[in-house]
């Protein structure tokens, strides 16, 4: 089961950056309970703002609320939503998270306009 907070990291981009290529707004959710625990999800975007068909690489780390303890080997995906109302999966897009918990994911846009992405994931 997957369960999805959704928080709005500031992008503080004006109109003319929008305009001049892609504006990514970046949104964490949290989903589940990793192992019966607490979790924290946080996910980052480079560049940000990025050219029209520039890919851009979200980053991110999953973690143990109660330790800061790394969650391995858990499925992280992403949707996108141009409103923060109608949210679509980005299909093909996902990532696994690591040893340590980290997990890197990589998207493109082809149009320009402000993207709001957020991450989950389903809990362990």
């Amino acid at each position: 089961m997957v369960s999805r907070t959704t928080v709005v990291v500031a992008a503080g981009l004006g109109v003319a950056a929008v305009a001049a290529g892609v504006a990514v707004a970046l949104a964490y959710g949290s989903g589940g309970q990793g192992g019966g625990q607490a979790t924290g999800l946080s996910l980052g975007s480079n560049p940000n703002p990025a050219q029209v068909n520039q890919s851009v690489t979200l980053t991110g780390r999953l973690t143990r609320t109660d330790t800061g303890a790394g969650l391995p080997g858990l499925q992280v995906t992403f949707e996108t939503s141009t409103n923060q109302v109608n949210w679509s999966p980005i299909n093909g897009v996902n990532a696994t998270t690591d040893a340590n918990g980290n997990f890197t994911a990589a998207v493109v846009f082809t149009s320009q306009g402000l993207y709001y992405i957020r991450a989950s994931f389903a809990g362990a």
